[in-house]
């Protein structure tokens, strides 16, 4: 995570990190669909660290390594990764001839800027 805003806590600090949280598809973020919500994708790196009797998955991944830290800040992780997805449907919806790299690229843009608009405002 860097320390501008600049969505790195959604999309990571680096390409490749970046390209590990992506789907390739459709412009999206990779998620992990549980009971029919998508929400984060799993880490299958991270041991048993999150594992529970009562949350039986391991830990989520996002840009910013605390993202399993507390629940207000995998929260905040997971509605900027669905704002992404969301954005990446309506872009589609839009224009159909845009590759996943177009899409995925023109989503981020559009939530990085939504997210320095609350920032700033």
């Amino acid at each position: 995570m860097t320390s501008f805003i600049d969505g790195s806590a959604t999309y990571g600090p680096t390409t490749e990190e970046s390209d590990r949280l992506r789907a390739f598809s459709g412009g999206k973020l990779r998620a992990s669909i549980i009971g029919n919500t998508p929400l984060l994708p799993i880490n299958e790196n991270s041991g048993k660290f999150c594992y529970t009797k009562d949350f039986p998955y391991k830990c989520f991944s996002a840009g910013d390594i605390r993202v399993n830290m507390h629940l207000e800040l995998t929260t905040m992780h997971t509605i900027w990764f669905r704002e992404h997805n969301r954005l990446a449907d309506e872009l589609q919806r839009l224009n159909p001839a845009w590759s996943d790299e177009k899409l995925f690229q023109e989503a981020r843009r559009i939530a990085v800027a939504e997210f320095q608009l609350i920032a700033y405002r």
